[in-house]
């Protein structure tokens, strides 16, 4: 099976040494404002898409070429919370047709759920271990000259 090559932003992004020096790449177009949800989402997949869009702005990553990617996250957010609540509502187990306990018809939807989930979350760098691999702009604090040892390092109130 071909590998796909890493896109050079990405690998720039992650501080990665395997740049693709000299290629020319299509850009996705950075986008200055939060992506318009698509119509069909609730209102409670509305807010996360937001809170979402929210958090790639701030990191500088968000383009419009995540609208699919966002759509798969907030679908998937949506149908877990929707297993939880029939877990929480009707138990961890039900009884099988020989009297036995099984796990909740839900479990493994909600499995697979959170797994699309955490994936879709490393590509965006919402993980602490994919948010090490990203390499993304630091504001630079500026210390007051009029502050003199160890406070120098912290803020005031003021």
């Amino acid at each position: 099976m071909p590998s796909t090559k890493t896109p050079s932003r990405l690998l720039k992004l992650k501080g990665s040494r395997r740049l693709n020096h000299g290629k020319v790449e299509p850009v996705a177009e950075a986008v200055t404002g939060s992506l318009s949800p698509p119509a069909d989402l609730s209102v409670a997949e509305r807010k996360m898409w937001n809170n979402v869009c929210g958090r790639l702005e701030g990191m500088g990553i968000l383009a419009s070429s995540d609208v699919e990617l966002l759509y798969c996250y907030v679908k998937s957010w949506s149908t877990y919370l929707e297993c939880y609540q029939a877990m929480k509502r009707d138990g961890p187990y039900t009884e099988n047709k020989s009297g036995g306990l099984s796990k909740h018809p839900a479990f493994q939807v909600a499995k697979d759920c959170y797994t699309q989930m955490y994936q879709i979350s490393q590509a965006f760098g919402f993980t602490p271990a994919a948010r090490g691999h990203i390499d993304a702009a630091k504001t630079p604090t500026v210390q007051d000259p009029k502050k003199k040892g160890p406070d120098r390092f912290f803020r005031t109130g003021s």
